[in-house]
């Protein structure tokens, strides 16, 4: 079975390619061009690298955000139009469940930090085998500190950023995962894809209905919104 994977809910892109469970290609690049240059022209050099032909992917794993609007759109819809096209199955996962797949070997809770702008973050945490103990919510750096009871690990982007106020904040024992572990991996998606033995089949409507997961409205939306509401 070969499966590819792709993130782009950041500025750093990940694509991977697995063949019966082993990843056997993984490109990643924080590019000043924006996914939509560089995306398809990365996935055809990997299956051109690979020897592999479109047609022997047997599915596609998607992290699905929070992340950027604009990444998760490109990537959305060019999975939909790969799946489409083939056939296949398409599996979407959270953006922070597999960053915090990239430390579980640490044994310990895991909480994630991705930069939502406006001096807030999208985090979640999750225990070292991946359960959801916080949902994904949207959190000033103060507020995901007051719920920080258990020791755990930080990992993400912009946890570097965040030193200073987690050194000053956080009352229980903690670890900053190491910077190259920092960042989205379209393997960790194969990763989880077989860790929680996730089903696969091919479903037409739900890949149609398949939407990603923002969190919350971006700018455009929210101006039209108050927009509208004055205009009543």
């Amino acid at each position: 079975m070969k499966i590819l994977a792709l993130d782009t809910s950041t500025t750093f892109g990940s694509i991977a390619i697995s063949s019966d469970k082993t990843i056997i290609a993984e490109y990643a690049i924080k590019s000043r061009k924006t996914h939509s240059k560089t995306l398809l022209p990365s996935i055809d050099k990997m299956l051109n690298e690979t020897g592999i032909h479109i047609n022997e992917i047997n599915a596609v794993v998607v992290a699905n955000g929070p992340g950027s609007f604009t990444g998760l759109r490109i990537g959305l819809s060019t999975v939909k139009g790969i799946c489409y096209g083939q056939k296949i199955p398409l599996i979407a996962i959270s953006t922070l469940m597999s960053l915090a797949n990239n430390v579980t070997f640490a044994n310990k809770n895991i909480c994630v930090l991705l930069d939502a702008g406006r001096s807030q973050v999208y985090s979640a945490i999750y225990s070292s085998e991946l359960d959801e103990l916080i949902n994904p919510q949207l959190f000033t750096v103060e507020e995901l500190i007051n719920n920080i009871k258990e020791e755990v690990i930080f990992v993400g982007p912009c946890t570097d950023n965040l030193k200073n106020e987690l050194n000053a904040g956080v009352k229980v024992y903690y670890k900053i995962a190491p910077s190259h572990l920092n960042y989205p991996r379209a393997a960790s998606l194969i990763d989880i894809l077989f860790k929680k033995s996730i089903k696969l089949s091919y479903d037409y409507q739900y890949i149609a209905n398949l939407q990603p997961f923002y969190i919350r409205r971006s700018s455009a939306e929210e101006h039209y919104k108050i927009k509208n509401y004055k205009l009543k």
